[in-house]
């Protein structure tokens, strides 16, 4: 995922962090606002804390969609 400078200055993309092939945490800066999982050619926006009780939020074709998704408030 490349970012513009302004996005990451701006706030507005959070950050992430690689929990397995097909997994990734996605974070404030205190807590974790929940995940993306790679399905097929598919993303899948969980959001919550704990990786085994979030909840699906939505799907994208473009993983940096699917990252804002997840960490929608």
């Amino acid at each position: 995922m490349k970012l513009l400078p302004s996005e990451r200055q701006a706030g507005t993309i959070p950050d992430i962090t690689v929990i397995d092939d097909e997994t990734w945490a996605v974070l404030s800066d205190r807590d974790t606002l929940g995940y993306v999982v790679k399905a097929g050619s598919v993303y899948v926006a969980l959001k919550g804390p704990d990786r085994n009780h979030a909840v699906e939020v939505g799907q994208s074709l473009i993983f940096t969609d699917a990252v804002l998704l997840a960490a929608r408030r």
